[in-house]
């Protein structure tokens, strides 16, 4: 059941076809069209102990057409890539989630941001500390 929903996010992630981006400043962007998956791309999913990332945002962008989030965040200086569905992260937040329902992916291309990702989680959701934890989005049909 859960590497169908880990499937579900990568798909949404990648399918979606509208071409803008938001960065935080609220500036809008024209992007290429939507992101494939290439065979280069390697995923993982986890089969690790239950582990919590904390960390302080340190770059935000949001994709409208997938509406999803790419945070940038340190963790006590190691940073790390997390792409998640929006929900008005911004930089400075101080936000945590578990990898126990998340998936690493290695060498992501994102054409939605024209860059490629050496590691990225895909993660269902996260917690803004100091608020409550945020609902998983599903997409609208």
């Amino acid at each position: 059941m859960r590497d169908t929903a880990k499937l579900l996010i990568l798909l949404l992630l990648v399918s979606c076809s509208k071409n803008t981006t938001t960065p935080t400043d609220g500036t809008s962007t024209a992007i290429p069209p939507t992101a494939t998956a290439t065979p280069a791309q390697e995923v993982q999913t986890n089969a690790e102990p239950d582990l919590t990332q904390e960390g302080i945002v340190v770059q935000a962008m949001t994709v409208a057409g997938p509406n999803t989030s790419y945070l940038e965040m340190d963790t006590q200086g190691k940073k790390i890539w997390i792409a998640v569905a929006n929900m008005g992260v911004k930089t400075g937040d101080k936000i945590k989630f578990s990898t126990k329902d998340a998936m690493l992916m290695e060498n992501f291309n994102s054409q939605f941001l024209n860059r490629k990702f050496e590691k990225l989680w895909f993660v269902q959701q996260i917690e803004v500390i100091g608020q409550a934890p945020a609902p998983i989005n599903a997409p609208k049909q």
